[in-house]
């Protein structure tokens, strides 16, 4: 039996790295950080500043609906694209193992997040696959700030000369958004004023382009096309976010604990833990002491039963099917995969307590949503003291147990649990 408990910050969890922790797991050889970008970029001449970069579909092959055991059995041959999926800090080896599963074999680990080159049917397939990724990012354009320029000014002559047609990379009428990130640039002092001018210069490049001003989208909906903006030592790197939502959103929950913890995180621990082995396992059995809303349990389910989780995402979310170079027989291709490697079928044993009523009744309502079996889940509502399993010695113990203020609530108080 094995015990893990969630870290109070996931920063805890990287130096356990023993390769005995996960029998039988891909493992990488080596490990690069990439705090730097992709490629030394090389900023457009000043005899032609605006040269563009045409959008391209990728030619995939008719879908293969015979059933396979390796998704990378079935990748064409695309162009090659760079990609950034971003992480909770601490799992970002937990990606990459990922991601040698999906079948990606050009990665770099970075910071709170991997880097990875692939095809646009890459993309698809890991941003439909990952647990752990938050975000999946395509990079448009990476170019370094003009040390001889201010930084509102650095920021608007390389967006508008980085090579991106930004009024076909946007198609009329649609929503744009910028996510930015900021680290130690020389002239930029803030991500309002990064946000601020890359918006001005993507505006104005459409604007001159066909007349049209873009619009933010509508307070709380998605934009059609979300762009990232990483500003990291005068190199501006621009992205767009292939996930829409984060995707630590899985689709199942429709009312959330306030201090639930998320999902990403909790497929992180589980797979740094090991889960992945000890589930294929005759008799595997994951038990959580203080489950709260299942979180962990739900999460292992998915993995056991090797669920895709943007499978159960409705298609609406995914902004990238509106894209001008959406492939839609690659996605087709991804999704048909995704079905196909599901294992309905699963023998071992899921293990859920918790003092209160309210989180053991969310957890069923999640858990029936989100499609686990009755028979593998068993949660019981009452102290952890007295809690007796039900059944032999467990393969893995993994909790998220309250702290802090939590300690000294009264069993069965109505305040939210973690989990």
């Amino acid at each position: 039996m094995q015990l893990l408990t969630a870290p109070n910050t996931l920063t805890q969890v990287s130096p356990i790295r023993q390769s005995s922790r996960t029998p039988g797991k891909l493992r990488l050889s080596y490990h690069l950080d990439c705090s730097m970008p992709f490629r030394n970029s090389q900023r457009a001449s000043a005899e032609s500043p605006h040269v563009r970069k045409p959008l391209q579909k990728a030619a995939v092959r008719p879908p293969n609906t015979a059933k396979t055991t390796a998704i990378a059995s079935r990748a064409p041959a695309q162009q090659e694209n760079c990609y950034f999926i971003t992480c909770h800090p601490g799992c970002e080896e937990a990606v990459e193992m990922e991601l040698v599963q999906i079948g990606i074999k050009r990665m770099r680990r970075g910071r709170a997040g991997v880097k990875f080159k692939g095809s646009l049917l890459d993309g698809y397939r890991v941003v439909l696959w990952t647990r752990v990724g938050i975000r999946v990012l395509m990079l448009l354009a990476e170019e370094m700030l003009d040390p001889g320029l201010s930084g509102g000014d650095g920021l608007y002559d390389v967006v508008r000369s980085c090579g991106v047609d930004w009024a076909e990379l946007i198609p009329p009428g649609s929503t744009f958004s910028i996510e930015p990130r900021l680290w130690s640039c020389t002239n930029i002092n803030s991500t309002r004023l990064l946000w601020q001018r890359v918006k001005d210069a993507v505006r104005d490049d459409v604007s001159d382009a066909r007349s049209e001003r873009l619009q933010p989208p509508l307070p709380g909906k998605i934009a059609d096309v979300p762009l990232y903006v990483a500003a990291f030592e005068d190199c501006i790197s621009i992205y767009r976010d292939l996930s829409g939502l984060s995707l630590h959103r899985r689709g199942y929950r429709e009312k959330m604990h306030r201090s639930a913890l998320n999902e990403s995180a909790a497929a992180g621990i589980l797979t740094l833990a090991g889960w992945g082995s000890f589930c294929s396992q005759e008799g595997a059995t994951l038990v959580d002491p203080m489950c709260g809303s299942a979180t962990f349990l739900l999460e292992a389910a998915q993995i056991a039963h090797n669920r895709a989780p943007g499978l159960s995402r409705p298609q609406s979310s995914w902004p990238l099917r509106s894209w001008p170079d959406f492939d839609a027989s690659a996605w087709r291709l991804a999704r048909e995969e995704a079905q196909d490697l599901a294992t309905p079928k699963w023998n071992g044993l899921l293990l859920g307590n918790d003092a209160h009523a309210g989180a053991i009744a969310l957890a069923k309502q999640d858990a029936q949503a989100a499609g686990v079996p009755r028979s593998c889940l068993h949660l019981h509502h009452g102290s952890c003291e007295s809690w007796q399993l039900p059944f032999g010695p467990p393969s893995l113990v993994v909790t998220n147990p309250p702290w802090g203020l939590r300690l000294g609530e009264a069993v069965g108080a109505a305040a939210p649990r973690p989990g």
